[in-house]
């Protein structure tokens, strides 16, 4: 009965752990920028040698993903983005263009 009731608990187990194992010594580049993933823990955290960007645990398929702007489909919200902030830069050179000559006394 015992063995019945720790099935789930060893399955999550192994689940998780294989999570967490993929990709560790994956490298992230993209566009040929090579990102930091990995490095050397600050003087402050005593006890711990080493720290991990968050994308080294995720799955080698969601790490695939994310490493190609073609496919991840973030990138079309980052287009947006950089579409507005574009739009609205623009917009206010225009604008203060526009008002230089009214402001003058």
């Amino acid at each position: 009965m015992k063995i019945t009731s720790l099935l789930p608990l060893a399955f999550s187990i192994a689940a998780v752990a294989g999570v967490v194992s993929a990709g560790e010594d994956s490298t992230l580049t993209i566009e040929g920028e090579v990102f930091v993933t990995k490095t050397a823990a600050p003087a402050h955290l005593e006890n711990v040698d080493e720290i991990f960007s968050g994308w080294t645990f995720r799955t080698d398929e969601t790490q695939a993903l994310q490493m190609d702007d073609f496919d991840n489909p973030s990138f079309v919200f980052v287009d947006q983005a950089l579409a507005l902030t574009l739009t609205l830069t623009l917009t206010l050179e225009l604008s203060r263009e526009g008002n230089e000559g009214r402001n003058r006394c």
